[in-house]
């Protein structure tokens, strides 16, 4: 998981996207900073801090942590997680798929109205780039 730039898809291939988060979930459920850790390094590969982020509704499933504790997770992650620029705006390297998945995460596991994302409008800023 810590392969530099391609190398964990070059391994592991699409199992990246199909199974890593459920391993992730399983080997390290009792490790979840460690999973954090995945989540909000820039060193690590984005499909691997993806698959980090997405084994958190396996963990909920598996009754390892409760759904509420997996969305305040999440949210921590995603605020952990953003490069910030000039005027709190998206910084360059931000990973803006990584916090569309985190925010796909909470969705998946009903969290929307347990989280406090969408209180603040600059969030979303960091999950697609504005078009002007």
């Amino acid at each position: 998981m810590c392969l530099p730039g391609e190398g964990p898809a070059d391994v592991f291939g699409d199992r990246i996207h199909e199974q890593l988060s459920r391993y992730l979930a399983q080997f390290l459920s009792s490790d979840l900073d460690r999973i954090d850790t995945l989540i909000c390094d820039p060193k690590v590969n984005e499909y691997v801090r993806w698959a980090a982020a997405s084994s958190y509704p396996f963990l909920v499933r598996d009754k390892k942590i409760t759904s509420e504790e997996a969305v305040s997770r999440l949210e921590s992650n995603f605020h952990k997680s953003k490069v910030i620029g000039k005027n709190g705006r998206p910084g360059v390297g931000h990973c803006y798929e990584l916090s569309a998945g985190i925010i796909v995460n909470i969705h998946q596991l009903g969290g929307f109205s347990k989280s406090t994302l969408g209180d603040d409008d600059t969030n979303w800023d960091f999950v697609a780039p504005l078009a002007f």
